[in-house]
């Protein structure tokens, strides 16, 4: 890989690395400590409150890893299928701010691959809709690689090529994202990229 490109993705690595730390460091306890966070399913009565306490507490993404310092974030994001209805909902509603939307779409990351699919395409019906903006349909399909690496990784996959097609079929979607997905993932090159930043530590 020639050197500036190598430097590039180091520069964009550092940012990810900061994320990815976030990820995990709230979970650096004991075994046990961690294990019992992770068993908890007493599901949250109220997701848009959490939302809303979530973003009052965060006051702006700035650095969108801090979301990890905030228990009600990490109950979603540890559980997201559990949410996955309550967080389209939220999408879907007038009552939320952008940025409320963008964490809702965050917290959703770390949905199994099937999910996540049909969430994307939840989402992009939305986009279409005009529920949702260009930046929050962004960050809850194709947010940086240190919080989700599903379509690199999946991308000789039937349904997520199918899904790829309508989204780059789509009008609502921006020609960066459809060049993202033809240039990109298709051809592999954002596979490569994905390698490397998992050779040098970067992401998982």
């Amino acid at each position: 890989m020639p050197i500036l490109v190598r430097l590039i993705l180091v520069s964009l690595g550092i940012s990810m690395l900061l994320v990815s730390s976030a990820n995990n460091s709230w979970c650096q306890g004991t075994t046990d400590s961690c294990h019992s966070f992770l068993q908890k399913a007493d599901k949250m009565p109220d997701f848009n409150a959490a939302i809303i306490s979530i973003d009052a507490k965060i006051v702006d993404l700035t650095w969108p890893g801090g979301l990890f310092e905030y228990e009600e974030f990490r109950n979603i994001y540890v559980h997201p299928e559990m949410y996955k209805a309550e967080a389209l909902a939220a999408l879907n509603s007038q009552a939320l701010t952008e940025q409320q939307k963008i964490i809702v779409a965050l917290s959703m990351q770390n949905l199994e691959l099937s999910n996540f699919l049909v969430f994307s395409r939840e989402v992009l019906s939305l986009l279409e809709k005009g529920t949702i903006s260009q930046a929050v349909f962004d960050w809850a399909v194709f947010p940086s690689y240190d919080w989700n690496t599903k379509w690199v990784d999946n991308r000789t996959a039937v349904e997520v090529q199918q899904i790829l097609a309508e989204i780059s079929n789509s009008k609502s979607v921006s020609e960066e994202k459809k060049k993202y997905i033809q240039e990109e993932i298709i051809t592999g090159m954002a596979e490569k990229q994905v390698l490397y930043l998992r050779e040098i530590g970067q992401i998982k």
